[in-house]
């Protein structure tokens, strides 16, 4: 099983400041965190943060990555290595 404190803590931050939480684009509810936690801890994902236009954010939001992903952008020269 992976770590997964790190996830309960952004949630809980999350749900404390009143942020929406997006998984694959999907609004989801405070309601069962350890259903977030079991859903997230399966594959990769990726934490981004959404905002206004005014650069405030709004909420958090959980996009699945995958290695075929990584491999074409790392093929296509949008990632760069240091």
């Amino acid at each position: 099983m992976r770590e997964t404190s790190w996830l309960r803590d952004e949630l809980e931050r999350a749900k404390a400041m009143g942020l929406t939480v997006q998984i694959e684009g999907r609004t989801c509810t405070y309601s069962n965190p350890e259903e977030l936690l079991s859903i997230l801890e399966e594959p990769s994902y990726m934490l981004d943060y959404l905002s206004d236009d005014e650069g405030k954010i709004t909420g958090i939001c959980f996009d699945r990555v995958n290695e075929r992903d990584l491999i074409g952008k790392a093929d296509s020269g949008t990632m760069h290595k240091d």
